[in-house]
């Protein structure tokens, strides 16, 4: 049932249009009005659908009203009800549902009704996603291609041109770091002059920002003293904890942990155009990715767990490109190790 409020000057017209909505069958009514001060005061309060709004009366005119309930940000869509088709276009211009000619038929509401129907299926689709977006964080893969999922829900994000995914996997993979504007444009417009890569760096994070409002509204970039950084509460890389596997090994990170971390590397990161700044990310995450690798076989030594050493062994030699005969040589040695 749609929830609805009538706010009509004339008594008779709102039982007019009361008879009408209940016939139906669609509509449950919540409220009526006849003074439209009252309704302004008291709308905000009532949670409603859809509100049916005069347009001819004489305290305040539905035209104003209903500006004033966009500029209070009221959810209920409106319809405008008026004996003057003349307004039809003022109506339309303050975006609303529908505009009916008095008195109402059956036929015409029918149609109302449909369209409000459209209207509360998508704004259910839209709850939905932003209670996803509230609960769940974006875990972002870069191993084989971009992807980003929240829960078991794959994000669709349409990229204005690659080089926009370019900056934004830029400022992930240095997120919460303080980025000189020139080196930005150095790693990434690196043939151009300052002042061309100046023009495309505020073009490309114009765009970049209209696809962070509307995917991440946990995440921002901001600038200061000649510095971008971004900062993010809702975004969680992949590979994060690998990254910065070297500067934290300090922390202790148990065998099961370790595992997760090793097992996020599967090789090269996205398959951009070839840049320095990416050679050097994918230098340090094979980097990293050898020194947990070390780590975790240590560990492995120590349990006594075979198995495990050899599975991560060969994981390893399969990512950093060993021929077979050194990983065949390799197994036999740590093989032999066991045996003493």
């Amino acid at each position: 049932m749609i929830k609805s409020i009538i706010i009509d000057d004339e008594f008779l017209s709102i039982e007019k249009t009361k008879y009408e909505l209940l016939q139906h069958g669609g509509f449950d009514i919540v409220r009526t009005y006849t003074d439209a001060l009252e309704a302004k005061k008291q709308v905000k309060n009532i949670d409603a659908d859809i509100i049916f709004l005069d347009i001819s009366m004489p305290s305040i005119t539905g035209i104003e009203l209903a500006k004033h309930f966009k500029k209070e940000a009221i959810s209920a869509e409106i319809v405008f009800l008026t004996a003057f088709s003349e307004h039809a276009v003022t109506a339309f211009e303050i975006e609303v549902l529908d505009y009916l000619l008095k008195p109402v038929t059956r036929k015409r509401l029918e149609q109302t009704y449909q369209k409000c129907i459209q209207v509360m299926k998508r704004a259910l689709v839209i709850d939905n996603e932003h209670l996803i977006s509230k609960v769940t964080k974006a875990r972002i893969y870069l191993n084989n291609g971009f992807s980003c999922y929240k829960g078991d829900h794959c994000l669709k994000i349409s990229w204005r041109t690659n080089k926009v995914l370019e900056l934004f996997v830029y400022f992930l993979l240095h997120q919460d770091v303080l980025l000189r504007k020139e080196k930005i444009i150095e790693d990434l417009w690196g043939s151009l002059s300052l002042k061309q890569g100046i023009g495309l760096l505020n073009t490309t994070l114009y765009q970049l920002r209209k696809v962070l409002k509307d995917k991440f509204g946990g995440t921002n970039i901001i600038f200061s003293s000649g510095y971008y950084q971004m900062t993010s509460d809702d975004i969680e890389l992949e590979i994060g904890d690998l990254l910065g596997y070297e500067e934290n090994q300090s922390k202790k990170v148990n065998k099961a942990e370790l595992k997760r971390i090793i097992n996020t590397f599967t090789g090269e990161l996205l398959p951009l155009e070839p840049l320095p700044w990416i050679n050097n990310i994918n230098k340090k995450l094979f980097s990293n990715f050898s020194l947990a690798v070390d780590r975790y076989s240590t560990l492995c030594l120590e349990d006594q767990d075979t198995e495990e050493y050899l599975r991560v062994t060969e994981q390893y030699a399969s990512i950093i490109g060993e021929d077979e005969m050194r990983k065949k040589t390799y197994i036999e040695v740590i093989d032999g190790v066991y045996r003493q």
